[in-house]
């Protein structure tokens, strides 16, 4: 659990906007997650937390299902009990677009808090600062260039992130990431992703890094604070 002192929470895009496509009664298990959507009422003091730093990272634990899969929300049947529906959406490829459209777009962030919430605060939170987080000098280059002015229909066939919907499906978001560089080297650009696969040996790697940063303790787990 964070630590008292680092104040971090986390706030996925669910809980700030509320433009999902509308749910049909064969689609309702589809939009069943937790915490659920929220009114706009609870998300303007949402909105409150992150402008004042309340909430210091935008991030989620991130637990999607495919709708129409026999393994992800129709693994009970067609019309599943409550209980037995898949717990989770789809909104991992959407989440920095919607931020970015509702929070700078829309003049509730500027980009310095957009660059903290969705990049700067996770590094210094994991210990990865400034190796990630910022761009300097020694750092990674690991680079998201975004075009503020340009306006996107979110459909799922336009996502990367093996889904069958998308809650957003139909919303029009304004600014969108154009390319993206990983340690200097594009490996999206223009909607086309070009990235290899980690091998397993450079995913223990990382692994190992993340653990040692974080200063990993089998005994008392981690201490997550966000350095001054």
């Amino acid at each position: 659990q964070p630590s008292s002192r680092s104040a971090s929470a986390a706030s996925s895009a669910w809980l700030i906007e509320i433009g999902m496509a509308a749910p049909r009664s064969i689609m309702s298990s589809a939009y069943r997650k937790s915490p659920p959507p929220r009114g706009r009422d609870n998300q303007r003091y949402v909105w409150e937390g992150l402008q004042s730093g309340v909430f210091q990272v935008f991030s989620s634990d991130h637990a999607p299902y495919r709708f129409d899969d026999p393994e992800g929300k129709k693994k009970h049947g067609q019309n599943p009990p409550f209980k037995k529906v898949a717990n989770g959406v789809p909104g991992i490829a959407a989440r920095l677009p919607l931020l970015f459209s509702g929070g700078v777009s829309e003049g509730r962030l500027t980009l310095n808090q957009f660059v903290a919430l969705s990049a700067t605060n996770h590094a210094r939170l994991y210990g990865l600062y400034p190796r990630k987080g910022t761009i300097a000098v020694g750092s990674d280059a690991d680079i998201a260039l975004w075009d503020p002015t340009k306006e996107m229909k979110i459909t799922v066939d336009l996502l990367h992130d093996a889904m069958d919907y998308t809650p957003y499906e139909g919303r029009v978001v304004k600014g969108w990431p154009v390319k993206v560089l990983s340690r200097g080297e594009i490996v999206a650009e223009d909607g086309k992703v070009s990235y290899k696969p980690l091998s397993a040996q450079e995913i223990t790697q990382i692994n190992d890094l993340v653990r040692e940063a974080m200063g990993f303790n089998k005994e008392r787990g981690v201490d997550f604070k966000l350095p001054e």
